[in-house]
């Protein structure tokens, strides 16, 4: 019915009303310590592939049958390794940057026009999670 990508953003959308409805503030110094681990693990990481391509490693790896397990070489898994190491970062990077947009309360009213051909109606709730 829904593809694994439909069910996580989903998750994370309910997950995220629920969080906002129950008024939980958020930590700007907790995020900031996240976005900075996340992005000094992803300058080193970048680092070690910039070495490892500049150097004579993926050669060895690559031929040396004391790597290999099965048909798949060591440089296969150790840059498959880091890509997958990348990737987690860069998902936890645009989480925290996510979580930053939005306010850590609603001190708002929304409105919710409804008008019909013969009535005209607002449903008003309030969105004040914070105090």
């Amino acid at each position: 019915m829904f593809t694994d990508k439909q069910l996580r953003a989903l998750f994370g959308i309910i997950t995220f009303i629920f969080l906002c409805f129950l008024g939980i503030k958020k930590n700007p110094y907790f995020i900031q310590s996240i976005l900075t681990f996340a992005s000094v693990s992803l300058v080193i990481i970048t680092t070690v592939f910039a070495i490892l391509y500049n150097s004579n490693i993926p050669s060895e790896l690559q031929s040396n049958p004391k790597y290999k397990c099965g048909n798949t070489t060591g440089w296969v898994k150790l840059t498959r390794d880091l890509h997958q190491y990348m990737h987690r970062l860069l998902k936890l990077i645009s989480l925290a940057l996510v979580v930053l947009i939005f306010p850590s309360s609603y001190k708002e009213t929304v409105s919710l026009p409804i008008i019909s051909k013969y009535l005209e109606h607002k449903l008003s709730f309030p969105l004040d999670t914070g105090t």
